[in-house]
């Protein structure tokens, strides 16, 4: 399948080394990703996806059927998947896209499942999870955390964005966020497909009355709404997006494709990405700026985000969570922001944090 290279006006993030008063002499720029970032639905090669369960899910004892996606332009040669000890050629188990094992759970524990695909040219792909088997976690608390710095090969590697996840869960176990329903993608687990799936999962557990966080840490995207990459029309002629380990790009239209199906009027998402202010910057973005929703970012649509070895965390994160809500500076989403806005302007003033706010009071976690 034909790969269509684009080319982006990406965040590029300019990244300080350890140092008490940082200088010209201690930044270094990333190379440009522009030219590795493709529209998400084009893959070359084979692929292979463990579609459900989902990554860190919570499973009862009974019959679970376990769906891999897999496709190849060669043809798939085989399938198999390995759970509780067993390995499965499940090639000839179809049903739709879809390969299939159907496992019988038995036993409570930690569960690692592995699929593999080959192609009839003999290349290969894996995917791996960990499910958790015993009593479901029922709550009214959800949240997918998404934190890649650890980008496929080396040369976009980032510093903290998965210290900034890591961080996240923390601050919702500790506000009482049951751990069955918090779905974490770090690094390489953070693929395009695994990242959709996770908000699948995400619109598919919460309802009405229930509490919802989205926070992504990683790179970012912008390039001129022309281009295609989804159906809306941007005031500003450009969509912006985030960027999955894999180097897929997903557009803000496509997320809030995606989004416009959560029920829940009490949602939080947090950006930690360049040009995350473009996430939420047109009102008609209903998906993402629905009603009961606070959103917030590292800086706005044409600004890049930063990262900073020695804090540990990107810029925005270090003030907004780590000294904002970890640190017992603020008490909400929104008095995070305030506290945050400050510091990080004072630091980088071409890099100034956004906040959209539809939530009615202030959004404590």
């Amino acid at each position: 399948m034909r790969r269509r290279i684009i080319l982006a006006s990406f965040g590029i993030l300019l990244i300080f080394l350890l140092s008490t008063a940082p200088d010209t002499g201690s930044a270094r720029v990333l190379p440009n990703m522009a030219n590795k970032v493709i529209p998400l639905g084009k893959p070359a090669g084979v692929t292979c996806n463990i579609v459900d369960p989902a990554d860190g899910q919570t499973l009862e004892h009974g019959a679970y059927r376990v769906l891999v996606q897999a496709s190849s332009a060669d043809g798939i040669a085989k399938v198999t998947l390995t759970v509780d000890g067993g390995t499965h050629d499940i090639t000839n188990n179809r049903i739709g896209d879809n390969y299939y094992y159907d496992w019988d759970i038995t036993a409570d524990g930690d569960y690692a499942i592995e699929a593999k695909t080959e192609s009839t040219r003999h290349r290969k792909a894996t995917d791996s999870i960990t499910v958790n088997v015993g009593e479901g976690q029922p709550g009214t608390k959800w949240a997918v955390i998404i934190g890649i710095a650890d980008y496929e090969g080396k040369d976009s590697d980032l510093w903290n964005p998965d210290e900034d996840a890591k961080e996240m869960q923390q601050i919702l176990l500790e506000s009482n966020y049951p751990s069955g329903n918090i779905k974490m993608l770090l690094n390489r687990k953070a693929k395009a497909g695994a990242i959709l799936d996770a908000i699948d999962w995400l619109v598919a557990s919460e309802g009405p009355n229930d509490e919802v966080v989205f926070f992504f840490s990683g790179h970012g995207f912008r390039v001129p709404d022309s281009n295609g990459w989804d159906t809306d029309t941007e005031s500003d002629g450009y969509d912006e997006g985030l960027v999955s380990h894999d180097f897929y790009g997903l557009p803000d239209g496509m997320l809030a494709a995606l989004f416009v199906n959560i029920e829940s009027t009490k949602v939080a998402m947090i950006f930690c990405s360049c040009h995350s202010g473009g996430m939420f910057d047109d009102n008609d973005d209903a998906g993402i700026t629905g009603p009961g929703r606070v959103l917030v970012s590292a800086c706005k649509a044409d600004q890049y985000g930063w990262d900073y070895f020695y804090l540990r965390n990107t810029l925005f994160f270090y003030y907004w969570g780590d000294e904002g809500l970890i640190q017992n500076n603020a008490n909400s989403v929104e008095s995070a922001y305030s506290y945050c806005y400050p510091f990080v302007t004072a630091e980088k003033p071409e890099s100034q944090p956004q906040i959209w706010d539809s939530y009615s009071g202030e959004f404590c976690l």
